[in-house]
């Protein structure tokens, strides 16, 4: 069967959509419950100590890393002989089958896995507002864009910890770099750098995965307004006359954000 988006279906884009919905409202409620119980969050905080650690690595190595950490790294050579791979790596998460290898960890390689889990779900989070996944915006940074740093603070701030993070911070306090200082400052409070269009995140996760699998670049305007306006009701048209020319600059500035700079 000939797949509308490349490696994927329409049917199993919407899946990967309303997952991500649902892993978003559980990350909402996580907070709310945190504070209410501030014993069970210190707890909580301690097992994602080396969330930071993982974000040296892009998500889709976390991910495989994750597998192999609980014990079900066999699973994409079963999915890559499958007739349909993205249908049954779907299946394994949905049914509940990955719960089953991770409840069999003790509490110690249970907080590893959640360190692994929760930096997938922050890189996504990254897409969603800066079309870059966390580990994107930190090798720019590792090129001299001090900007793709406050950017991944922006996102997270635990990226702080990390070595090459304090490593900058320790270079600033050393030279008296007021200028980043304020920039630091503006990052952690998420005054800056300035946020893209949140009514838009969930289209830019979109325009993530399409890109990841190599069809974005296949999909004319056309069927990119039908995916993201009419069929996942991503991008709300807000009463515009030309909506496809809307969709147009839209993807245009999604791509050039995940252009690096020279």
């Amino acid at each position: 069967m000939k797949k509308k988006y490349g490696k994927i279906t329409e049917e199993q884009l919407k899946t990967t959509y309303a997952n991500w919905y649902s892993a978003n409202t559980g990350r909402d409620e996580l907070a709310s419950l945190s504070r209410d119980n501030i014993e069970g969050a210190i707890k909580f905080a301690s097992a994602l100590q080396q969330k930071p650690l993982c974000f040296s690595y892009p998500p889709v190595q976390i991910l495989a890393g994750c597998l192999i950490y609980c014990g079900c790294g066999d699973k994409p050579k079963e999915w890559a002989e499958a007739a349909d791979p993205q249908q049954v790596a779907l299946e394994f998460f949905e049914s509940g089958e990955f719960d089953k290898y991770f409840d069999a960890l003790t509490e110690e390689e249970q907080s590893t896995a959640l360190s692994m889990i929760f930096a997938i779900a922050t890189n996504l989070q990254s897409v969603q507002i800066f079309s870059k996944s966390i580990h994107e915006l930190l090798l720019d940074f590792e090129n001299g864009n001090d900007d793709a740093l406050f950017a991944a603070i922006v996102v997270d701030r635990s990226v702080m910890s990390m070595p090459l993070a304090e490593l900058r911070i320790q270079l600033a306090e050393i030279m008296d770099d007021e200028d980043f200082f304020d920039k630091l400052a503006k990052a952690i409070k998420k005054t800056r750098p300035a946020r893209p269009d949140q009514r838009l995140d969930d289209a830019r996760v979109i325009l993530y995965v399409l890109d990841d699998i190599g069809a974005l670049a296949e999909l004319t305007n056309s069927d990119l307004t039908k995916c993201l306006v009419d069929d996942l009701e991503v991008y709300d048209d807000d009463g515009r006359a030309d909506t496809g020319a809307a969709i147009a600059k839209f993807a245009q500035r999604f791509k050039k954000a995940r252009t690096p700079k020279p």
